[in-house]
């Protein structure tokens, strides 16, 4: 019968499996295996969010469970672990030698067996190790030793030196993934250059199509390479009437021939073999109509309109017509277009319009982007922020004018009257308040002087109501500016009925609540829960007041959307 050793060691790679905290410091334990020393064990965690496991052996207490000399053992943590922090224990003994393993010049089997169990211990957590190791093929000829980093520095392998040498940092990797996104965006850009140019290419080879399938045949043949003039059917007035083709390519009038009368001339002799062909148009004159043969059945739309007439022509129509022409005065208050739009989460984009800025009018013809999250820069899709840094609030977009040429461009300011002005820019126009959250513009889809939000309806802060007057500030409704806001009022008590919500603007009397104004709520009979939409004039804190006739338990108000009144 084979005996059995008193310090077993099963075939085990001598550490925990991943575990995770209780919410307390521990103990925790015993351990899966054994240990000669304490000092023996390490202990490493990762709290939620990090990357990798950290070494926190010295701030743990290693304990054995019976204080054997092989035994196992258990953690107590120096501060209470949640679970969603994962932690393991590992072995990592130091071989020593203290005590021989013979006494009187004999062996002493319980030495032996210690001495040799430790060793043991530490061949199997050095195979562990081993295994996790780098390894290598065995063809491989060169030398795995791994170079000194900086933080965040890579290393790659150098087949010509035959090393591990330092590679790019993690910035010079972003760098690069930068120059990949632009060459990308630029390669983009080209193939969308290509096809527009395709697209121009085919509508031109159509239109000269039409032309040439529509004009009166000329003179055409194959060149015996001493072509140099052709005699037109008629004089078609101009080189711009004769469309000629020469080797299927389509030449330039005036620059590759010219026409004088009925003759043809080419700027060089048209090479021998090569094909050419021609078409005309001619100029027809079919005299001055004869008075009072021309009506309005006769003009095509547009046919007379403000280029053909000079000043004294169109003064006369409007005498004629009783119409008085509108004078600089007459302008103030003039608005019209400027809508808006999302453009991503910190971009606003604002369509075309018109407005008086007190002395001129400044016309927006094309859409115009600017971001609300970096500083202003002339131009469509870069920043438009007038100073500071970007943050939850209300930002006002100003129409500006650039005094040297009377280009213009739009600003974000905190400012509802007094915006902070790029240099070289003066003449400025209030167009709408646009609302900010904490990372991102509220979305909302504008018509006319109305926004409607369509993020998430978010609740006043309001829990309860009483008989003095409150204010009320809504969540999504701009400030600086005063709006008529569109708001959904909830009013819920579960003691009594016919209580009364009244929703009010500041600028409204301060009135005792009445079941019967358009802004009330009332709670009658067995319903207690009451809901209504009306809308109401904010102040420039985007507040209403709201008052009850007794104390309602519990309220809400959300805001769906505002009107801005201008002027």
């Amino acid at each position: 019968m084979t005996a059995q050793t008193p310090f077993p060691l099963p075939r085990q790679l001598r550490e925990s499996t991943l575990n995770v905290g209780d919410g307390t410091a521990g103990p925790y334990g015993p351990s899966t295996y054994r240990v000669w020393d304490t000092a023996d064990v390490f202990v490493f965690a990762r709290a939620e969010g990090e990357d990798s496991f950290a070494d926190v052996t010295g701030a743990c207490t290693i304990t054995k469970t019976e204080d054997a000399p092989y035994d196992t053992f258990a953690v107590t943590f120096g501060a209470a672990l949640p679970a969603t922090t994962t932690w393991y224990s590992q072995a990592r003994r130091t071989h020593e030698r203290l005590t021989a393993a013979t006494k009187g010049g004999a062996v002493s089997a319980d030495e032996l067996e210690k001495e040799l169990s430790r060793q043991a211990t530490v061949l199997s957590e050095l195979r562990r190790d081993a295994n996790r190791a780098l390894r290598v093929d065995l063809e491989f000829d060169g030398s795995p030793q791994l170079p000194v980093l900086e933080d965040t520095q890579t290393f790659v392998w150098d087949a010509e030196a035959g090393r591990f040498v330092p590679g790019p940092t993690a910035a010079d990797i972003d760098g690069a993934q930068g120059f990949a996104e632009a060459a990308s965006a630029a390669r983009d850009a080209t193939e969308a250059l290509r096809d527009a140019t395709a697209a121009l290419k085919s509508e031109a080879e159509s239109a000269v199509s039409l032309l040439y399938n529509n004009w009166v045949p000329g003179p055409s043949g194959t060149s015996d390479g001493t072509l140099e003039e052709l005699t037109l059917p008629h004089a078609p007035g101009s080189a711009w009437n004769v469309i000629v083709v020469v080797g299927g390519l389509v030449q330039t009038p005036e620059a590759s021939y010219t026409v004088d009368g009925t003759t043809l001339s080419f700027s060089e002799a048209v090479p021998e073999g090569v094909p050419y062909n021609t078409r005309l148009g001619s100029a027809i004159d079919v005299g001055a109509p004869s008075t009072g043969s021309v009506g309005r059945s006769q003009m095509a739309n547009d046919a007379v309109g403000a280029d053909q007439l000079d000043a004294g022509e169109a003064s006369a129509i409007r005498d004629k017509l009783g119409i008085v022409a509108p004078a600089a005065a007459s302008l103030p208050g003039f608005f019209n277009g400027f809508r808006l739009a999302n453009s991503g989460s910190h971009g606003i984009t604002i369509g075309a319009g018109a407005a008086w800025a007190g002395d001129a009018l400044l016309v927006l013809s094309a859409a115009l982007t600017k971001a609300i999250n970096s500083a202003w820069t002339a131009g469509s899709g870069n920043g438009g922020l007038d100073t500071g840094s970007v943050a939850a609030g209300t930002y006002h977009l100003w129409l500006i004018e650039k005094d040297s040429d009377g280009s213009v461009d739009a600003l974000f300011s905190l400012s509802a009257s007094a915006p902070t002005m790029p240099a070289g820019y003066t003449r400025k126009v209030y167009l709408w308040p646009v609302v900010r959250g904490a990372s991102a513009n509220w979305n909302f889809v504008h018509v006319g002087d109305f926004f409607q939000i369509t993020d998430a309806p978010t609740a006043a802060s309001m829990t309860s109501i009483s008989t003095t007057a409150a204010s009320v500030a809504l969540p999504g409704i701009p400030t600086g500016v005063k709006v008529l806001a569109t708001l959904i009022g909830n009013v819920f008590d579960s003691v009594g009925s016919n209580l009364i919500a009244y929703f009010s603007s500041p600028d409204a009397p301060n009135s005792a609540p009445n079941a019967g104004t358009m802004s009330s709520l009332t709670t009658a009979g067995s319903t207690r829960w009451v809901s209504g939409q009306f809308t109401l004039l904010t102040d420039t804190s985007a507040q209403i007041r709201v008052r009850g006739s007794a104390a309602i338990s519990n309220a809400s108000v959300l805001a769906s959307g505002w009107r801005f009144l201008r002027g």
